[in-house]
């Protein structure tokens, strides 16, 4: 008898060390970028950020503080949190979306320019690509990989992700500035 109790303390803390593993702790300089491991939805049918709750990238960027998920379902990688320096300029790159036409050397931001919400964006058609709005400083909070003041070129596989800070802000600054 004594050792069925044994079994069953180890098979408790082995449960418990698994549901503490999926508490993540994300400074706040840094954002975490969510990849879904399955899903029951399926993988993505095309690009690769999900939108419909598919395995792969997730829309949502996590900021810091400190967050719990499923342990074995999600990777979290952390990437460093880009602000825009004052007299900077912050050009966005978008990996995801609809691709450019053949006569387009920069994205059309006529339908959909909200670059915080990434599922809006994607979802109103959004282009990949260079975008033509820029961030100006303390307009936005961007994913490493915004090239910050110049035209430094964006690894491929990787997405241009603004994550919302000032977002409010942000939106004026994009109606008031680009008509």
């Amino acid at each position: 008898m004594p050792w069925l109790l044994i079994v069953l303390v180890v098979l408790a803390g082995i449960v418990f060390l698994v549901l503490l593993s999926g508490i993540r702790y994300i400074p706040n300089t840094r954002i975490g970028i969510v990849e879904k491991r399955f899903s029951f939805s399926g993988s993505i049918k095309s690009g690769f950020i999900a939108l419909g709750g598919e395995a792969g990238f997730q829309p949502k960027v996590l900021r810091g503080g400190l967050h719990y998920l499923m342990p074995i379902q999600y990777v979290v990688r952390m990437a460093p949190l880009v602000t825009i320096p004052q007299g900077k300029m912050g050009y966005i790159f978008a990996r995801d979306g609809k691709l450019l036409d053949p006569t387009q050397a920069l994205a059309s931001n006529e339908t959909t320019f909200e670059f915080q919400d990434v599922e809006a964006f994607l979802k109103n058609g959004g282009q990949r690509g260079p975008q033509r709005r820029v961030l100006r400083e303390d307009d936005g909070v961007c994913r490493d990989k915004v090239s910050v003041g110049g035209s430094k070129d964006v690894p491929g596989g990787h997405a241009s992700i603004i994550a919302a800070h000032a977002a409010a802000r942000a939106r004026r600054f994009a109606r008031d500035r680009h008509p």
